[in-house]
């Protein structure tokens, strides 16, 4: 009898501390509200705060031309339009593609007279192509 006595009392204990834990769980907190009456009054609030700032639009520029800038006409932050012109490029670079060019269409040209001078009809119809291509990358 004894062991079935051991077994009820360790039942009991068992349910007692389930009953407790429900309990305690089960418990609420009394919330405490402050309350203050309505006015209409100036409110000014400061907030200091660290970290990073991340854009919330990020937008993938692409030119049409690149080289190196030669002036700035917009600051970090400004507000930019349509059509508006952001900065001026260095000519340096695109100078010499222009009179790479010109070389290229006088050579043709010089192509052209030397054929003229004792060619063939079909030499001249090719020399006159490269002549207007040369001329188009002009």
């Amino acid at each position: 009898m004894s062991k079935l006595k051991n077994k009820w009392v360790i039942l009991t204990i068992v349910i007692l501390i389930i009953v407790l834990v429900i309990f305690i769980k089960n418990k609420e907190e009394k919330v405490n509200y402050i309350t203050e009456l309505s006015k209409i009054t100036n409110l000014s609030e400061t907030v200091e705060v660290t970290g990073s700032i991340e854009s919330a639009d990020d937008i993938d520029l692409n030119f049409s031309m690149t080289g190196t800038l030669y002036n700035v006409l917009v600051n970090v932050g400004d507000e930019v339009y349509v059509n508006q012109r952001l900065a001026y490029l260095s000519a340096g670079s695109k100078s010499a593609l222009v009179e790479s060019a010109r070389a290229g269409v006088s050579i043709a040209e010089s192509r052209l007279d030397a054929l003229l001078a004792g060619a063939s009809n079909q030499d001249v119809n090719v020399v006159k192509e490269e002549v207007e291509s040369a001329e188009i990358s002009y």
